[in-house]
């Protein structure tokens, strides 16, 4: 989970002290109301793993996977999709580990082979609506590499428009335009 300090004093951001599954099943209900939009609504907490405890309670719960790869010269493979920079990832199916669904949607979305996980990376967690049902999406990540040097295929299916090996400069430039959670998993990096 994200430190508060990154976004306490963005205009669109809601920072609350949790003090009940009342407070809580609020701020997820004013995060998603059509007539007030908070870009950010941070909950703080002294038990961050209670505090995930909770949420998952009213939500749905669906893990994903995904990998921060390096190819040979140290540039990361970064995804274009929905208007934004992204990380290859996926949900997992079912009877598939993590660590496999991670190596199977890098493929599936951008083409690439060879792939080796290097070591583990932390989880993010991000909620979302389907209907009127909130769903908290746990995103198991892996740093990986690979030495496949052929041309990348975007899975167009997914949504995704570009796929691309993008050294330091272009990773930073990226991350102005993306979500939290990938800024969270590139930082880890070595």
């Amino acid at each position: 989970m994200s430190d508060a300090g990154a976004f306490a004093n963005t205009p669109g951001t809601l920072v609350v002290n949790y003090d009940s599954v009342a407070t809580l099943s609020l701020m997820v209900d004013l995060a998603y109301s059509e007539e007030v939009f908070f870009k950010h609504v941070i909950v703080l907490h002294n038990d961050p793993s209670r505090l995930l405890h909770k949420l998952e309670q009213l939500s749905k719960v669906i893990e994903a996977a995904g990998g921060a790869v390096k190819n040979l010269e140290g540039k990361l493979l970064m995804i274009y999709r929905r208007d934004k920079w992204d990380l290859p990832k996926g949900k997992i199916d079912k009877g598939e580990t993590p660590e496999k669904a991670a190596l199977r949607e890098v493929e599936e979305e951008c083409g690439v082979s060879g792939l080796k996980i290097v070591r583990t990376l932390s989880p993010t967690y991000h909620t979302y609506k389907e209907g009127e049902k909130l769903i908290l999406k746990k995103t198991h990540w892996y740093e990986m590499r690979t030495n496949d040097a052929k041309h990348l295929v975007p899975q167009a299916e997914e949504g995704i428009t570009k796929c691309e090996w993008r050294n330091k400069a272009g990773v930073a430039e990226a991350l102005n335009d993306t979500f939290h959670s990938v800024i969270e998993v590139v930082s880890e990096l070595h």
